[in-house]
């Protein structure tokens, strides 16, 4: 379910992100900015929401849970 939802949240932000673009590209010239600084956090997004779902469906987030609650 996790993955999934990563999946999905990082599509949907994708096609944000993709029209906020046409807006930008207007305000700033340097479109190469724009672009290697969308791509990077679609990067740092899309493997945070994916290992979050991966963690999930194996196990870890339980491990982490009570990991957590031990040290609380």
């Amino acid at each position: 379910m996790g993955l999934l939802f990563g999946l999905g949240s990082w599509a949907a932000q994708s096609a944000v992100v993709a029209m906020m673009y046409k807006g930008l590209i207007k305000a700033v010239r340097d479109v190469s900015l724009l672009t290697s600084a969308g791509r990077l956090s679609l990067l740092f997004l899309g493997v945070f929401m994916i290992g979050l779902g991966v963690s999930s469906l194996t196990g870890v987030g339980q491990v982490i849970r009570r990991l957590a609650a031990a040290l609380t």
